[in-house]
């Protein structure tokens, strides 16, 4: 033990806790829920004799002299810290470690839970961090308490003590963080109001009632934003229930503790903490909605204010048109500011605005250095490989396709004002319709009867393999005291193997016991179903006179009748079972197992019994699926017996005294956790209706109808724009007859529509967000409509109308594709336009060059084949020669090639020669490739990527200037003088 870094500490009380993982390995035996303790010497050194060969401790280290008080020194656990979490006894005999310790003040905090499941968190899930830095503190310690001291999450009480140190850790004030397992949610921030903590060694400052300044702290942060959202046409109807039930709480909780009545003092707080920071949750998802959204039309509203002013005005003064462009964007900007919720809750707008101009004179020179890099990467390209690529200027294409674009809506006035119009109309109906938002909203997801059951609530675990919350129980208990007149956890308690044992047989080294042991209480036998029942009770269970259990810890037992013959016991005989020695009360049938099943169920229609488990191929046992277990496999034992075994909370029954109160709880219970809830109300004929109530998404409530008619209203602009587009088919004609390839016509027609879908989409929102502000002037106070202005969905809805409308721009370029190719054949392919004669293929090129410019085109082609001597292409060129020679016909001028064609392991070889037969009149170019070796469809595949390549360089020839063309026709002369 250590003081500071170097100096020894002595008499220190060291503490070694038995690390829980180690338990999934372990069988059962003398290492379950061990520690050590032993005090270190005058020199600061400690020993422990025995511990368990190969596991892991987790050391804590105290220092308390004298006792009175706080402690003077803790074991670090922070940067500087010489322990991570565990020590692991290594194999040799002895097993070094060093636990640093520092003088520390400290912090007690109490119910220290999560908020969604009401389960109390471990140390992992608390951060300390320096107040002003926000860095983590570089001492510190912590310690959460445990019942009876056993380092398991279900024993976990919510009381943490924190150790810190200001002045040695360099972090004067320090604040504390319960994250929950992430960053965005936070359950809790204290800050000591906004000062950060101070507590000197070995100083100790409780926060009583930490519960209560947790509620104080979320009323602050969501009544300063509530009434903000709400006026400004946020849909905030669910986290204004929210926040008038944790309201009814909180007044709860205080008017208890002025009554001293601490139990249902602290239940209350904890609901109204539950409550607030759903109510939170949901107010920063709609701002979060609100602020992207918000980005999004912002930047919307500028090229609208450009293009508007094309449309309408279009000034040829620069200064003019500047000024209108400004004024339009002012009036966007001032009516968002008034109409959309991101506009309306901005904290600081001339900070934004200034954001905002920055982003926008920062986009222009950005776009201006992309281009001169551009322009630099095309030279360098050209001097290393040349020419051999084709290139538009997008920027001037761009400009020009949108001033013919408006030109052409400025002159055909009517069919440009019906279009915009219809958008307009679609998409302003479109955003009225959606409503959708980012919140939760409690449902019933299904509804039943039953003949028999009990009037109340019942809830489950979502996943059947986990359990509730331990506590989760006494919570609930604490909060609706006045409202249950029961409250009934049912344990269950899987061994680790696939038995309980409770006897083994010598011969067959057999373990004999249960597959579970289930855990009823005393009340169980009144209210459920099939147990209420004295009569069925007695057909399923043979036991003697009076109640089977007492109590919830009465040391008895019900066992299977099979089980029960093989451990030769009968009523009145007594079974130890895991240490706890218990009298056998009563033997279930085993003919009585289909009669469980069927009348012995709970609220959600499921047996009450166990779970089925199965063995994995690893040989471990495991719940798959949510089947029961044979009540002739189980044995049922008291809950708090159960509870002691370490069994987990399997389900929670609360028995409600007024029904209406029962539904009002359950449909709370459904908002805070995402847990299955069951309310079973009586019927006037005696039977149970049963609901069941779950937290969904709102857009699952309110989404579903707004599917077809968002269809449909897509579908009303496609076929708008369509129709616009089908009446100017001879345009597309004179277009591309003019020699405007199909992408250039796509260009003109994209350019429009892009102009349409922009302005028809941003003047139909501003009217969708509006009317229904007008249309609720006349509508009374309960039928008014409802829009989320902010929302992401009402985004999306703009973003699907702008996208369908230049999703039109595929027509024309079909249309104009089939003008210019008509034939069915668009594409070339290889065994079209070629000749196979075994292992050769001769493809004819039907191109026309001029006889002057042919040696430049071969010394052009061959310049780009060069660039495949590497092995980065799809074939790689090992030799290229040129070469001429006199032929009957005229001149035979050809480049021959060795290529191998990738993958190069498969040896795949062929031989190439681009032809051309030069005669008086005429030249014809031709491409002959042979193989030598190889499998054929990779050879084939080459040879369509070398024909390509050929194709495409013929084609990029003609598009060179003469001065380029005759620059390349003197390297071929300068070349063929070198041969000579």
């Amino acid at each position: 033990m250590t003081k500071g870094t170097y100096e020894p500490l002595p008499r220190t009380t060291v503490v070694l806790m038995f690390f829980q993982g180690v338990l999934l390995q372990q069988p059962l035996g003398p290492y379950i829920r061990h520690y050590i303790i032993v005090t270190s010497d005058d020199k600061g050194e400690f020993m422990v004799p025995v511990v368990v060969p190969g596991g892991a401790y987790t050391p804590l280290a105290y220092k308390d002299d004298p006792s009175e008080g706080p402690v003077d020194y803790v074991v670090d656990f922070g940067e500087y810290g010489t322990v991570r979490e565990t020590i692991a006894v290594s194999p040799q005999p002895e097993t070094y470690a060093e636990i640093s310790l520092f003088p520390a003040g400290s912090l007690v905090v109490f119910d220290v839970i999560d908020p969604e499941t009401f389960s109390p968190t471990d140390e992992m899930g608390i951060l300390i961090i320096d107040h002003y830095s926000q860095n983590f503190a570089r001492f510190f310690s912590m310690l959460p308490e445990f019942v009876a001291f056993i380092p398991h999450p279900n024993y976990i009480t919510g009381v943490v003590q924190i150790f810190v140190n200001p002045e040695l850790a360099n972090t004067p004030r320090f604040d504390v963080i319960f994250s929950l397992g992430g960053t965005r949610w936070y359950s809790l921030i204290l800050t000591n109001k906004n000062r950060g903590f101070y507590v000197e060694p070995p100083e100790q400052v409780i926060l009583n009632m930490t519960v209560l300044k947790a509620v104080i702290n979320y009323e602050i942060v969501n009544y300063e934003r509530f009434p903000k959202a709400k006026n400004t046409k946020l849909f905030v109807d669910v986290a204004e229930r929210f926040l008038e039930s944790a309201e009814e709480h909180f007044m709860s909780a205080k008017e208890f503790l002025r009554e001293k009545r601490y139990y249902e003092a602290r239940g209350r707080a904890l609901m109204a903490f539950a409550l607030q920071r759903q109510a939170y949750i949901n107010l920063r998802l709609l701002i979060f909605d609100a602020s992207y959204s918000s980005v999004f039309f912002l930047l919307l509203s500028l090229p609208f204010a450009f293009l508007f002013e094309r449309l309408l005005f279009e000034f040829e003064d620069t200064r003019k048109r500047v000024v209108t462009v400004l004024v339009i964007f002012a009036t966007i900007s001032l009516f968002m500011y008034y109409n959309h919720p991101g506009f309306a809750m901005l904290t600081n707008v001339p900070l934004i605005a200034i954001g905002f101009i920055m982003m926008i004179l920062t986009i222009f020179p950005l776009i201006v250095t992309l281009s001169h890099a551009g322009s630099a990467l095309k030279e360098l390209r050209i001097k290393f490989i040349g020419k051999h690529y084709a290139e538009i200027d997008k920027f001037s294409a761009l400009f020009l396709s949108t001033s013919l674009g408006i030109r052409n809506l400025r002159r055909r006035k009517l069919r440009t004002t019906l279009v915009i119009l219809s958008v307009t109309v679609s998409t302003m109906a479109f955003v009225s319709m959606i409503s959708l938002f980012s919140a939760t909203h409690v449902a019933v997801l299904s509804h039943y009867e039953m003949d028999s059951g009990y009037q109340g609530i019942l809830i489950r675990q979502t996943i059947p393999s986990r359990f509730l919350p331990p506590l989760l129980a006494e919570q609930l208990k604490s909060i609706y005291r006045n409202d249950l007149e029961a409250v009934l956890p049912f344990y269950v308690y899987y061994p680790l193997g696939e038995r309980v044992p409770i006897k083994i047989n010598i011969t067959t080294h057999e373990i004999i016991g249960p597959i579970a042991i289930i855990g009823l209480n005393p009340e169980d036998f009144k209210y459920l179903p099939g147990l209420s029942d004295e009569e069925l009770l007695s057909e399923m269970i043979e036991k003697g006179p009076g109640p089977l259990f007492l109590t919830s810890e009465n040391p008895v037992c019900i066992v299977p009748e099979t089980l029960a013959k093989q451990l030769g016991v009968e009523i009145g005989d007594e079974l130890n079972i895991l240490g706890i020695r218990v009298t056998v009360v009563g033997i279930f049938r085993d003919k009585a197992e289909k009669m469980y099943l069927e009348y012995v169920k709970d609220l959600d229609n499921f047996p009450i019994i166990s779970l089925a488990r199965e063995q994995e191929a690893g040989g471990r046992i495991t719940i798959r699926a949510l089947n029961p277990a044979s009540p002739t496999e189980v044995i049922i034992m008291p809950s708090g017996l159960v509870k002691k075994l370490g069994g987990g909370v399997f389900g929670i029954r609360l028995v409600v005294k007024n029904p209406e109160r029962g539904k009002q709880i359950a449909e709370e219970l459904a908002a805070l956790f995402n847990y299955y809830i069951y309310y079973a109300e009586k019927t006037p004929e005696g039977k149970y209706h049963v609901r069941q109530y779950a937290s969904v998404s709102t857009q699952q409530v309110v989404g579903q109808e707004a599917v077809m008619p968002a269809i449909i209203l897509l579908s009303t602009i496609l076929s708008s724009i369509l129709g616009a587009v089908h009446e100017r088919k001879r345009e597309i004609g004179i277009l591309s007859s003019v020699g405007l390839s199909p992408l250039h016509v796509a260009g003109v027609f994209l350019m429009e529509f892009i102009i349409v879908a922009i302005v028809s989409s941003f003047i139909g929102y501003m009217l969708g967000i509006s009317i229904p502000t007008v249309v609720n002037i006349f509508l009374p106070p309960g039928e008014q409509l409802a829009i989320n202005a902010g929302s992401l969905w009402v985004v999306l809805a703009v973003a699907l109308a702008i996208g369908v409308t230049i999703a039109a721009t595929i027509y024309p370029v079909h249309y104009a594709s089939k003008l210019v190719t008509p034939s069915l054949e668009r594409k070339w392919k290889l065994e079209a336009q070629s000749i196979r004669r075994g292992d050769t293929f001769i493809v004819n090129l039907p191109f026309v060059i001029k006889k002057e410019e042919i040696d430049g085109a071969l010394q052009y082609i061959m310049e780009y084949l060069n660039i495949f001597r590497g092995e980065e292409g799809p074939f790689m060129i090992e030799d290229i020669d040129y070469e001429e020679k006199d032929t009957a016909e005229g001149r035979l001028k050809s480049i021959n090639m060795r290529i191998k064609v990738k993958p190069f392991d498969w040896n795949v070889v062929m031989t190439s020669q681009l032809q051309v037969n030069v005669t008086e009149k005429t030249s014809t170019w031709s491409l002959i490739a042979t193989r030598l070796s190889g499998t054929e469809h990779i050879w084939i595949r080459g040879v369509r990527k070398l024909t390509d390549i050929v194709r495409k360089q013929l084609l990029f020839w003609r598009s060179l200037s003469p001065s380029e063309r005759e620059e390349y026709i003197k390297k071929a002369l300068r070349r063929r003088e070198k041969v000579q």
